[in-house]
């Protein structure tokens, strides 16, 4: 008997543009397609036709966009279930009272303690943030906190949960400075070179000074899912963020150009080429707790990302 492929989860990047100018941010100042709001609303379709249940938006910062109301509002209509990922600054009381009641999840960019944010991302985002975080919390919707690890905050993880944790936020998710986009012009961000595991035990050592953590489940097996895939701005799937990045030669297909049965067969196909039964290895050490996760970079672990990131980095 024949399964058929159902895509579930769908990241979308809606758009490149950010209204902030961040100093470790991944796109940095790349440009791109972006959907018209029709063709916004033809991708959403397509996605559900293609058995699409989740829809995480992100970008750039989605809310640049004038038109993410709607898409937003359409997604939901569609039956998707819609979670956003934003920096924090343009969510309002208007904005959460026109679509809050859209959107299961919100996760906001906060990168430490008010100087670390206010140096990275621009001065007046953590308060901007935090009067974000205190919106979404009147009105129900689930929230995370989203938090790059850096040269600057790697040693204040512990005093930032501290603060966040103060005014209720209780979902966090710690991902490792990439040494890519504007990273490359700001080096005293990377992180020096550490063992892995002694990195995150130090990490770890924080957070257990502030919640009570049992213990974390080690995941470094690949992610990639035939049940979940990336999608940029201008409707390119990916299997994989990072794939999306460094290798964009494995596209696996484009939501406006190819119908569903050609992507549905991208997908199969680029598992099948990538040997994904043999669990290849992630680019990420993953540790998880409830309520907490932590990727560390393992970049030159998987075969698929073309750069190698093990060479010593400058200092």
């Amino acid at each position: 008997m024949t399964v058929e492929l159902t895509i579930c989860d769908w990241h979308w990047e809606v758009a490149k543009r950010c209204n902030l100018k961040c100093l470790h941010c991944l796109i940095g100042d790349c440009s791109g397609y972006e959907m018209t709001t029709k063709k916004a609303f033809a991708a959403i379709s397509r996605i559900v036709k293609l058995g699409g249940k989740r829809l995480f938006i992100t970008g750039g910062e989605p809310l640049i966009r004038s038109d993410i109301r709607l898409i937003i509002k359409r997604a939901y209509k569609s039956g998707l279930v819609v979670s956003l990922i934003s920096n924090g600054t343009k969510i309002d009381k208007k904005f959460i009272d026109d679509v809050g009641g859209c959107i299961q999840s919100i996760a906001i960019s906060i990168d430490g303690p008010l100087s670390v944010q206010d140096e990275i991302r621009g001065a007046g985002v953590y308060d901007k943030c935090v009067a974000t975080i205190h919106l979404i919390q009147k009105r129900g919707i689930d929230l995370s906190v989203y938090s790059t690890i850096n040269s600057l905050n790697e040693a204040r993880v512990g005093e930032f949960l501290k603060d966040m944790v103060a005014i209720g936020v209780k979902s966090f998710h710690f991902n490792e400075v990439n040494p890519d986009g504007r990273a490359q012009d700001n080096e005293f961000l990377l992180l020096q070179p550490r063992e892995t595991k002694s990195r995150a035990d130090s990490i770890l050592l924080q957070l257990r000074d502030v919640m009570e953590i049992d213990q974390f489940d080690v995941n470094t097996s690949c992610s990639v899912s035939p049940e979940a895939v990336y999608m940029q701005s201008d409707g390119t799937i990916f299997s994989c963020v990072e794939l999306a990045f460094k290798n964009p030669s494995l596209c696996i297909g484009n939501i406006l150009k190819d119908s569903p049965e050609r992507i549905k067969r991208g997908v199969s196909g680029f598992l099948a080429s990538t040997f994904f039964c043999k669990k290849l290895n992630c680019c990420y050490t993953s540790y998880s707790s409830p309520g907490i996760s932590i990727n560390l970079n393992e970049i030159s672990k998987c075969p698929m990302i073309r750069r190698v990131d093990n060479e010593p980095r400058s200092t």
